[in-house]
């Protein structure tokens, strides 16, 4: 049976920050006692280990509590690692201030696909197979946020792969300047909602854009399918993080819901490891191609799977507010072509990654 990382558990009275500090080290030690207070050993090392190797004076370390989710629909209160980047966010959009916040993924080992058993299973989604994620990386907390892309936007002035006039686009051009769509206009009024209506293309466009102001050393990408459904399910083995069924107490989806549109960032519990809305809201990019015989006939399978060599779609992965919820299983699988723009329930979540 693989083994799967242990539960990151940290036991802290109040949050606390580690900021990087001036000195002639490429990094700066990670000994104050945000990180001594992380109770697991293994996990405190491993955060370390990845804290020590990043570039000096541009990223910070937040131990919180937060409210995660846990199988048979149960929550509890946990401690949880947060990394951030120095001038990545909001601070351009409405005055905000907020920066984008990772959570740290530990390399491990998980079983892939779902069972012959799972309700509503689909072909493509067997047989499983064991596979190996032997890299730790950072995945986006969150989906990437409108004021998150708006910021890409007004820094570039390139709006390739968005749809600005689609009626489902949460962002308008205005005298030059790319803003969120009138807060009266129905279904947005925040720009922590997750941005959508943008193509494959136009979010590896953000990846390159990012991947500059966090460091030489570090890369910005969208997850492999194998990297996104290990962090979605987070040491578990059901159909959903949080159990056998979905339910509108833990994720943004369409059964019993009237209200249309995706929700603000973290109005949901976060998985074991720290990572909101990976069932429903929006539906996200991968960087692989789409192949619905994968798992049966690929031999490259077991050890950092990065997807078939070309192909038509890109995988999808996790459904949105106005899919199946049979979509927003973990293993679900699905396609898109990478030059559509109009996918109004589509969008994307970001990886940071050593070269």
């Amino acid at each position: 049976m693989p083994r799967t990382p242990r539960l990151r558990v940290v036991v802290l009275v109040s949050t606390l920050t580690i900021c990087q500090l001036a000195c002639n080290r490429t990094t700066c030690p990670p000994t104050t006692s945000a990180l001594e207070s992380i109770a697991d050993a293994e996990l405190r090392g491993s955060v370390a280990d990845f804290y020590q190797r990043l570039p000096r004076g541009r990223w910070s370390v937040t131990v919180r509590e937060i409210t995660i989710a846990l199988p048979e629909h149960r929550t509890e209160k946990r401690w949880v690692p947060y990394f951030t980047c120095s001038g990545i966010g909001t601070r351009f959009v409405h005055g905000g201030g907020a920066n984008m916040e990772f959570a740290y993924i530990g390399a491990g080992e998980f079983v892939m696909g779902s069972p012959e058993t799972e309700a509503n299973r689909q072909e493509t989604e067997g047989p499983q197979h064991a596979v190996a994620i032997t890299q730790p990386f950072l995945m986006g907390a969150s989906e990437v946020t409108i004021g998150e892309f708006l910021q890409y936007l007004n820094e570039t002035g390139n709006d390739a792969g968005v749809d600005l006039s689609h009626f489902w686009c949460p962002v308008e051009k205005s005298d030059g300047r790319y803003r969120m769509k009138s807060e009266s206009f129905p279904f947005w009024g925040s720009t922590r909602q997750p941005m959508m209506v943008v193509s494959w293309e136009a979010a590896q466009s953000y990846c390159r854009w990012l991947s500059v102001r966090i460091g030489p050393e570090l890369e910005a990408r969208l997850p492999t399918e194998a990297e996104w459904e290990y962090a979605c399910r987070a040491g578990t083995r059901g159909p959903y993080s949080f159990g056998e069924t979905i339910s509108t107490d833990f994720a943004k989806i369409a059964e019993g819901v009237e209200e249309q549109g995706t929700v603000p960032a973290a109005s949901f519990p976060a998985n074991p490891w720290g990572l909101y809305d990976m069932h429903g809201n929006v539906a996200e990019l991968c960087s692989d191609w789409f192949n619905m015989d994968r798992y049966e006939i690929a031999t490259d399978l077991t050890t950092d799977p990065t997807g078939p060599p070309d192909g038509r779609y890109r995988v999808v992965r996790g459904g949105s507010w106005s899919g199946c919820t049979d979509h927003c299983r973990s293993a679900a699988r699905l396609g898109v072509p990478p030059t559509s723009r109009a996918l109004a329930s589509v969008g994307f979540r970001v990886v940071v990654s050593f070269r």
